[in-house]
C-alpha cells in the first residue's frame, strides 16, 4: 500500500485489533498534524508497518502513551531501541509505570531509564500542543491508569477513547457506590461524541466497552466513528459500526492553504540533522521558499541516472524511490521514503551521479538547484561533512552496516548517521589494535581481514561502570558522561534479557544461549568476550567507551585488513541520537 500525501490532519492505522487476535495487530496509529506524525500506542511491529507504507520515521518524532499494558507500550520501547530519540507524551503516573515495567524487563535501573527517556508530562485539563494541534487529555475507565484525548486543528476534532468501559450506567453506579467522585463522573460521562472523527475501542467487559453500547449510538455518531481494539469478525454485520484495517488513512479536510506544499517542504527539510545549521542560518522562511521547487514523477520514471552530472538536490515529500548502484560487480539497492534525500554527493564533490533513482509509485519531491544548494549551505560545515560521507559510501559503508545482525535493523536515518561517524583504517597482520589498559579511543566495524578479541574476564567482572545519562531538552539528544551514576549489580547480571528477546538476536549465537555457568571461558552473562571475527563484526569495549575507563580487552589483527572506525566521541554522539546503541551495547565486546 502506498501512502498518500502526508495528511494535514488525520490518522494512519498501525493496527486495529487486540493482543489476543491471531490475525490482527494491536491497536495503534499515527496522528497527523501539519504533515508531522505522532504515534499513539505504537504496536511492536510499527516500524515495519511504516516501511510498508513508505513512511520515513523521520517525519514521526513523538509518541502518545495512553497506558502500560504490553499491547500498547511495547512498540514505544522498541522504537527507542531501533530509531532516533523520540519524545513521549503521557502523565507522570503512566510514565512511572512504564519505567518500573521496563526496568524489571531489561535489568536497567529505574533511575537510568528516567534519564534515558525524553518525556513531556501532560496534565488532565491542560492542553498540550503537538505540531500545531491542540491535544486535550482525559482519563478513561480501565484496570490501570489510562488516558484518551481529543486533537483539534483548524476547527476540526479527532477523539480517541483509549482503552475504556464507556457505559453511563456503570459510571453512575460507581459514583453511587462512592468509587468515583463527581468530577470523574462528569469527565467520563461527557465523552466528546460531537467530534468530527471518533476512534472508539470495544471489547470484553468490564475492562472494555461492550459492543452493545456502541450499537445503541445514533446513526449520526456512527457515521463519523471507527471501532478499534476489536477483531473485525467480532463486529456484527448490519449494525452500522465501521472498522479500519492496518495501513488505512482517514483524513479530515481543512480549509486549503496555498502555502501547504511550501510549508511541508520546509518542515521536512528541518527534520534532517545534517541541514540543521543551514536552517538556523536561513531564519527567514521566505528565503528558504525561494530556493525550493516542487517536482512530480510518474511510476517507473527515472529521477536521476548514474553518470549524469549533478544539478539538483532532492527531498522526497511523497511516495517511494528505489536507489540502485553497482559496486565490485554487484548491484545493490535501497528504498527512500518521505523525508529521505539524495543527490547531495555529486553537488559537493563535482563527480557524476553514482546511482540510478527510480520512482516506485508517484513521487513528489522538493528540489534545490546546485546554485541554490551552495547558497543554502554557505557558512556551515555541511559541504565538508557531505564530502566525507561520499568518500565513506564509496567504500561500501552502507552494505557493511547492513551485514551486522544488530546495525542491520537500524532505520535508514540511523544508518546514515553512523556513516557520518566513520573513518576507514587499515591494519597489518600481528598489529595490536588495542590492549588491556589502553584508553577507549574507538569501536570498529570490520570490513576485511581477521581479528581476535579477548577480554580480561576478571577485570570485566569487577570493574565499576559510572555513567551519567541526561537528556538535553534543547536538542533532544542524550548526553553520556562519566559521572556518579552507576549501573546496579542486578543490571550487570540481567541486561542480556534485552538481547534474547525481540527485537535483537543474541550476539552469541543460538548455540551459546544454553550456557548457564557464568565462569565459562569467553562468556559473562551470555555475552561473548573472546572470539575471532571478520567482515561485519562490530567490536569494542563499549562500557569503557561510554564511561571513559581503560579498556578491559585486547584486539589483535590476525590477517591484514581494514575496518570502519568510529572514534569514541562520535560513538557517544551517535548513541545520544539513537539510544538503542547505548542500551544494546552496554556490557558487550562483540556483535556479529
Amino acid at each position: 500500500t502506498e501512502m498518500p500525501d502526508l495528511p494535514v490532519f488525520g490518522v494512519t492505522m498501525l493496527g486495529t485489533s487486540h493482543g489476543f487476535d491471531a490475525n490482527g495487530q494491536t491497536t495503534g496509529f499515527v496522528l497527523w498534524a501539519n504533515h508531522r506524525g505522532t504515534m499513539v500506542d505504537p504496536p511492536p511491529n510499527s516500524i515495519e508497518c511504516l516501511n510498508r507504507l513508505h513512511i520515513s520515521s523521520r517525519v514521526i518524532d513523538s509518541i502518545i502513551l495512553t497506558h502500560c499494558h504490553s499491547d500498547h507500550d511495547a512498540g514505544a520501547f522498541r522504537r527507542l531501541l531501533l530509531d532516533q530519540h523520540i519524545t513521549i507524551y503521557t502523565t507522570r503516573t503512566i510514565f512511572e509505570s512504564f519505567v518500573r515495567k521496563y526496568s524489571a524487563i531489561t535489568g536497567f535501573s529505574q533511575e537510568f531509564l528516567r534519564q534515558l527517556l525524553l518525556v513531556r508530562r501532560v496534565r488532565i485539563g491542560e492542553p498540550a500542543w503537538i505540531h500545531g494541534a491542540k491535544i486535550e487529555f482525559r482519563y478513561s475507565l480501565h484496570t490501570i491508569p489510562c488516558i484518551g484525548f481529543t486533537a483539534t486543528l483548524g476547527g476540526k476534532i479527532i477523539s480517541y477513547s483509549a482503552d475504556t468501559h464507556n457505559s453511563k450506567e456503570l459510571f453512575q453506579r460507581m459514583f453511587s457506590d462512592g468509587v468515583i467522585g463527581k468530577g470523574r463522573l462528569d469527565s467520563l460521562t461527557n465523552f466528546p461524541w460531537e467530534s468530527d472523527m471518533v476512534l472508539h475501542e470495544a471489547g470484553v467487559p468490564p475492562i472494555h466497552t461492550p459492543m452493545t453500547e456502541l450499537i445503541k449510538l445514533p446513526p449520526e455518531i456512527k457515521e463519523k466513528m471507527y471501532v478499534v481494539h476489536v477483531a473485525q469478525k467480532d463486529v456484527p454485520t448490519g449494525c452500522g459500526l465501521r472498522t479500519l484495517n492496518q495501513g488505512d488513512t482517514q483524513v479530515l479536510d481543512l480549509p486549503k492553504n496555498d502555502m501547504t506544499t511550501a510549508i511541508e517542504a520546509i518542515d521536512v527539510l528541518s527534520t534532517i540533522d545534517l541541514f540543521a545549521p543551514a536552517c538556523e542560518t536561513f531564519r527567514d522562511a521566505v528565503a528558504v521558499l525561494y530556493l525550493i521547487e516542487n517536482e512530480e514523477f510518474e511510476p517507473g520514471e527515472c529521477i536521476v541516472r548514474a553518470g549524469d552530472p549533478g544539478d539538483k538536490f532532492y527531498i522526497i515529500l511523497k511516495g517511494t524511490a528505489k536507489v540502485s548502484w553497482e559496486a565490485n560487480g554487484e548491484v545493490s539497492s535501497k528504498l527512500f521514503r518521505v523525508g529521505d534525500y539524495f543527490g547531495e554527493s555529486s553537488l559537493v564533490t563535482g563527480e557524476p551521479r553514482n546511482a540510478d533513482v527510480h520512482a516506485l509509485g508517484r513521487v513528489r519531491a522538493a528540489t534545490i538547484s546546485r546554485q541554490h544548494f551552495e547558497n543554502f549551505i554557505m557558512g556551515t560545515d555541511i559541504k565538508v561533512n557531505l564530502q566525507a560521507l561520499a568518500q565513506i559510501r564509496a567504500k561500501d559503508s552502507w552494505q557493511l552496516i547492513s551485514m551486522n545482525s544488530v546495525t542491520a535493523k537500524l532505520t535508514s536515518t540511523a544508518k546514515t548517521t553512523m556513516e557520518f561517524a566513520m573513518e576507514e583504517r587499515t591494519f597489518v597482520k600481528g598489529e595490536k589494535v588495542w590492549e588491556v589498559g589502553n584508553q577507549p579511543d574507538f569501536v570498529m566495524l570490520v570490513k576485511s581481514g581477521r581479528f581476535h578479541l579477548k577480554a580480561d574476564l576478571d577485570v570485566v567482572r569487577h570493574r565499576r561502570i559510572n555513567l551519567s545519562i541526561s537528556v538535553n531538552h534543547d536538542t533532544g539528544m542524550l548526553e553520556i558522561l562519566n559521572s556518579a551514576f552507576r549501573r546496579s549489580a542486578s543490571s550487570v547480571q540481567t541486561t542480556h534479557h534485552i538481547m534474547l528477546d525481540a527485537p535483537f538476536p543474541t550476539s552469541c549465537g543460538s548455540d551459546s544461549v544454553c550456557v548457564e555457568d557464568d565462569t565459562t571461558d569467553h562468556f559473562i552473562d551470555f555475552r561473548l568476550t573472546e572470539g575471532e571475527v571478520s567482515t561485519g563484526a562490530l567490536i569494542g569495549d563499549f562500557d569503557a567507551v561510554f564511561s571513559d575507563q581503560p579498556v578491559a580487552s585486547s584486539v589483535t589483527c590476525l590477517e591484514e585488513g581494514s575496518a570502519m572506525v568510529i572514534p569514541q566521541h562520535r560513538w557517544k554522539q551517535f548513541c545520544g541520537k539513537f539510544p538503542g546503541g547505548l542500551l544494546f551495547f552496554m556490557g558487550k565486546h562483540i556483535t556479529v
